[in-house]
């Protein structure tokens, strides 16, 4: 039997857009999407980022192969998916400290 293909969720926090990928553990983005970062109560954001993430994994038809996931966002500490929503940087996990 055939082991099945891992993946890493991650979630990229941006000042004015939030971007949501999979990726397999060889840098491939199976799946990804973006959308607007609104400024609206905590609750509501959570709402719309678990909707956002679950119609994603839908998509992908990937959900029960996640391996690990990770967020990141502007300042802190954090891993993301750099470049994957429309910049010409290659597909791959980032480890950013922002404070180096």
């Amino acid at each position: 039997m055939e082991r099945a293909e891992r993946v890493v969720l991650g979630i990229d926090v941006g000042g004015t857009k939030v971007c949501v990928g999979v990726v397999t553990e060889d840098g491939r983005v199976v799946e990804k999407q973006r959308y607007p970062h609104r400024n609206v109560p905590v609750e509501e954001w959570t709402k719309e980022l678990m909707a956002q993430t679950d119609a994603l994994l839908e998509r992908c038809g990937m959900r029960d192969r996640i391996a690990a996931g990770g967020i990141g966002w502007r300042g802190g500490v954090g891993v993301s998916l750099p470049g994957q929503c429309g910049s010409p940087q290659p597909a791959a996990f980032g480890y950013h400290d922002h404070e180096a």
